[in-house]
């Protein structure tokens, strides 16, 4: 409502520092995490995995629209947003295939362990980035 056509990718480009070119923080954040040789790869990867789970039958349980609108968000996510902490905040609405795993056994010991794995792995991250990640204002945290 801004009535300037590249309002969003000229405010993504301010808070990023550079232009918007889709899809490369994929790529960079690749090369950062995994190195040179596997960091192209694995944005790659991330859509093929991706891309089976989407049309795995339990996320095909949810139903056409629901699929369809949760991969338009993924590649969303995947031309626009720069891999960082707020990434999982952003992958919020695709909470429809998280339910779907649910779906992957009817076991409930299966479905406890999920439970109890994704809340051990959120403390992960929190830690993760609490410990190994400069604050904002430049200090170090020390536990």
């Amino acid at each position: 409502m801004t009535g300037v056509p590249d309002a969003y990718t000229t405010t993504e480009a301010v808070w990023r520092g550079q232009d918007l070119v889709p899809f490369l923080p994929w790529f960079d954040t690749g090369q950062y995490l995994f190195g040179p040789v596997m960091g192209p790869i694995a944005p790659f990867v991330l859509v093929v995995l991706g891309a089976l789970y989407l049309t795995s039958a339990q996320v095909r349980r949810v139903g056409l629209e629901m699929q369809l609108w949760c991969a338009a968000y993924a590649l969303y996510l995947l031309a626009f947003l720069y891999p960082q902490t707020s990434t999982f905040r952003m992958m919020l609405p695709l909470v429809p295939l998280a339910l779907a795993a649910a779906g992957l056994s009817c076991s409930r010991a299966y479905r406890w362990t999920a439970l109890v794995m994704f809340v051990l792995l959120q403390i992960v991250w929190v830690v993760w980035l609490w410990v190994w990640f400069p604050l904002p204002s430049g200090g170090d945290w020390a536990p």
